[in-house]
C-alpha cells in the first residue's frame, strides 16, 4: 500500500470519530425552562387554545399539561431556586427575593448539565430575578444586563428569546444546551403591547398574557426552522398565581390559597421524527420542587443535595411516556411565603396541600376542602373527626421541621399596602379616598402615607381637597400651593426651600445649604429664573438629567408597590411631592411645566407618575 492511501485510512479513521463524537452529543436532548411570574393557571386554559399559532395552543396539543402544579414559594427567587435544586426553600434557604443567596455548596440543574457536557445559558427579563441572589451558579451565561430607563423596566419575552436563540446560534449550534428564560412581563400589565398585525392592545394583564403566548409562538417557529424542536424538552412553568384580586385586603405576596400558588405547567418531551405528539393532562398535586427533580432525571444526574428530607418529592419523568402516576395522591406539597418576614411585619407563612384539602398553618389553623369549596371562603369545622385527623398530622409535619405557626401582620400595615397598590395601580374611588384620609388620621407620623395622597391630589387637580389635608396633616407648603391654583391670594412659609415658592424671588441667589439643601429643586430654580433664553436652554438639560433620575427611582417604587413589593428596592418611596413638584404646578410656572411634561412624554406616554 502507498504512502498516500494510509494517510487516506487515517484521516477516514478520525472523520468517522469525530462525526461519531458528535452525534453522541447530539443524542442528548436539549432542555429549555421557561419561568413566568404571576402565569397562573388560568392563564393558560387550553379550552381556549387549541388551533391558533401562539405557544400555549402548542403546548396544550403537545404537551403533558399538570393541572394542580403549585409553586414552592410565592417569591420569585425562591421558587426558581427550587427548580434548580430540587428542594424546597426551607432547605435551600433562598426565602424571597432580597438579599438571600443560594449557598455554593447548593448542586443546581445548571452544574448537572456542565458535568454531561451541556452548553448552560440563563436570560433575565428583569425585577426580581438577578444574579446577585445565587441562582447563576452552573450557567457559564447569565445574562441579567436590562437597561433601565423611564419607559422601560423590563425586557420583554420576545427579545429574552431572541438572546436565547442568538447564543444557540453561536455557542450550542448542533450541541446539547441547558438554558432558562424568566419573563417578567406579566408584572406590568400597564406597559402597552402590540400583536402580530401591528395592532395595539389594550393595558391589562391579559394583554401580557397573550404578548408572552405571541412570543413563544415565535421561539418555537424559530426551534423547528433549526430543528431543534423535537429534540428539545421545552417547559412553561408559572412561578406564582395571578394576583388579579386586586381589591382584595390580603396581599397576593403572603396569601397561600389556590388562587395565588396554582400555577401553569407544561412539559413538551423530545421526539423522534415520526412521533405523534402527546396531549394528556396530569390530575394529581405535584411541587415545582418536583419538576426540580425532574430535570435531574432528564440529565441523567443524581441531585447532590443530601439524602435527608422531611419532604415527599418525585420525579414527574415517568408521566411524560404514559399518564400513569407513580406518586401517592396524598403526599404533602408545601407552599410558603416568607415575604412578610422580609418585610419585617411578620414571620413566614406556610400551608400544606393533602389530596384536596388545604391546611393554612396559621394561629387561627384553617382547614378548606377545595373539592366543594373552589374559592376556600369557608373552612372546615376543626372538631370534626376527618379535619382532627388532618390537623394532627400538619402540626406533627411541621414540628418536624421546626416551623411556627404565622401570625398576620398589623391590619393598618395591610390597609395601607392596599392603599398604595390601588394609588398606583389607578384604581382610585371615593370609599378608598375616604379610607385612605382615616388610615392617614391614625397613622398621623406616616409621612409617606399622607404624600401617597397628597400626590394623587396633586395630579388629579384636587386642589381643594389637597389643602384640606395640609391642613390636617401641618404641609403649610401644600396649602399654599393649593390656595394658588385655586386662585387665592397666599403667602408661602418663610422657612428653608419654601420662601423660594415666593413670585417675588426673581433675581436667583443660590441658597446656602443650611437653608435650602434640595439640589434638584435649586437646579430648577436656576432654570425657570435664567433672564436669558441660552442659560435658560443650559439650565434646562442639567435640571433635565436629575429630574429624570428622579422620575425613574419614583415610578420604579410605584411600580413595586402595585407589584406587592416584591422587588429589592427601597421601600420609602413613592414620597410625597417634592419641592420641585409642587414647584411646577403653580400657575405661573405652567410654561415650564408644560416644556418638561413634552419631554418627559417622549420617553413614556404616560406623563403622571402614577
Amino acid at each position: 500500500m502507498t504512502r498516500q492511501f494510509f494517510q487516506f485510512l487515517l484521516n477516514l479513521s478520525l472523520g468517522l470519530l469525530i462525526s461519531g463524537c458528535g452525534l453522541a452529543r447530539q443524542e442528548k436532548p436539549s432542555v429549555i425552562v421557561v419561568a413566568v411570574d404571576f402565569l397562573g393557571f388560568d392563564q393558560t386554559s387550553c379550552d381556549s387554545n387549541i388551533g391558533g399559532n401562539g405557544g400555549f395552543s402548542q403546548l396544550c396539543e403537545g404537551a403533558v399539561r399538570f393541572t394542580h402544579a403549585y409553586t414552592p414559594s410565592t417569591m420569585s427567587n425562591a421558587s426558581i431556586a427550587s427548580i434548580l435544586t430540587g428542594l424546597y426553600p426551607t432547605e435551600h434557604k433562598v426565602w424571597h427575593n432580597g438579599k438571600k443567596f443560594l449557598s455554593g455548596n447548593s448542586f443546581t440543574v445548571a452544574e448537572a448539565a456542565i458535568e454531561k457536557g451541556y452548553n448552560t445559558a440563563f436570560f433575565s427579563g428583569g425585577p426580581p430575578v438577578y444574579s446577585k441572589s445565587g441562582i447563576h451558579q452552573g450557567f457559564e451565561v447569565f445574562n441579567d444586563s436590562v437597561n433601565v430607563e423611564l419607559n422601560h423596566f423590563y425586557r420583554p419575552a420576545k427579545e429574552n428569546f431572541q438572546l436565547l436563540l442568538n447564543w444557540v446560534d453561536s455557542e450550542a449550534y448542533k450541541e446539547p444546551f441547558f438554558s432558562m428564560v424568566y419573563l417578567a412581563d406579566l408584572q406590568f400589565p400597564d406597559i402597552t403591547t402590540t400583536d402580530a398585525s401591528n395592532e395595539i392592545r389594550s393595558r391589562t394583564r391579559q394583554s401580557q398574557v397573550a404578548e408572552v403566548d405571541e412570543s413563544l409562538g415565535f421561539l418555537f417557529k424559530e426551534l423547528k426552522k433549526r430543528n431543534r424542536w423535537k429534540s428539545t424538552y421545552i417547559v412553561l412553568v408559572g412561578l406564582n398565581g395571578s394576583p388579579d384580586t386586586i381589591a382584595s385586603k390580603e396581599n397576593p405576596a403572603y396569601s397561600l390559597k389556590t388562587k395565588d400558588t396554582l400555577v401553569s405547567l407544561f412539559i413538551k418531551p423530545p421526539q423522534k421524527p415520526r412521533d405523534l405528539p402527546i396531549n394528556w393532562t396530569i390530575d394529581s398535586n405535584v411541587s415545582l420542587v418536583d419538576l426540580g427533580i425532574t430535570l435531574f432525571d432528564i440529565l441523567e444526574s443524581t441531585q447532590k443535595n443530601g439524602s435527608e428530607t422531611s419532604f415527599e418529592v418525585t420525579s414527574l419523568l415517568p408521566v411524560l411516556n404514559k399518564p400513569t402516576t407513580t406518586w401517592s395522591e396524598d403526599r404533602i406539597i408545601v407552599t410558603e411565603s416568607a415575604w412578610p418576614q422580609w418585610r419585617g411585619i411578620s414571620e413566614s407563612r406556610f400551608a400544606v396541600r393533602k389530596g384536596h384539602y388545604l391546611v393554612l398553618y396559621d394561629q387561627e389553623l384553617k382547614v378548606y376542602n377545595t373539592l366543594i369549596d373552589r374559592k376556600e371562603s369557608n373552612p372546615l369545622a376543626l372538631n370534626e373527626p376527618l379535619s382532627k385527623e388532618l390537623v394532627k398530622e400538619i402540626e406533627g409535619f411541621f414540628q418536624k421541621i421546626g416551623v411556627a405557626k404565622w401570625s398576620p401582620p398589623d391590619q393598618q400595615i395591610i390597609d395601607k399596602l392596599f392603599v398604595g397598590r390601588q394609588i398606583f395601580s389607578k384604581k382610585v374611588y371615593g370609599k378608598l379616598v375616604k379610607d385612605a384620609l382615616k388610615l392617614s388620621k391614625q397613622r398621623y407620623w406616616d409621612d409617606q402615607l399622607a404624600g401617597w395622597i397628597a400626590r394623587y391630589f396633586m395630579v388629579s387637580d384636587r386642589w381643594k381637597a389637597m389643602g384640606s389635608l395640609g391642613k390636617k396633616v401641618y404641609k403649610p407648603l401644600w396649602i399654599y400651593v393649593a390656595n394658588r391654583n385655586l386662585g387665592r391670594s397666599a403667602k408661602p412659609p418663610q422657612k428653608g426651600c419654601s420662601k423660594y415658592f415666593s413670585p417675588n424671588e426673581r433675581n436667583f441667589v443660590r441658597p446656602k445649604p443650611s437653608e435650602c439643601d434640595d439640589s434638584l429643586f435649586i437646579s430648577t430654580l436656576q432654570w425657570t429664573l435664567a433672564k436669558k433664553q441660552q442659560d435658560r436652554d443650559q439650565y434646562f438639560e442639567k435640571f433635565w438629567r436629575s429630574y429624570r433620575q428622579l422620575r425613574l427611582e419614583q415610578r420604579i417604587a410605584a411600580a413595586n408597590y402595585k407589584n406587592d413589593l416584591r422587588w429589592d428596592v427601597f421601600v420609602n418611596r413613592p414620597t410625597a411631592p417634592t419641592y420641585t413638584e409642587l414647584y411646577l404646578s403653580l400657575p405661573r410656572n405652567k410654561p415650564f411645566r408644560d416644556l418638561l411634561d413634552a419631554r418627559v412624554a417622549k420617553y413614556i406616554k404616560d406623563a403622571q407618575i402614577f
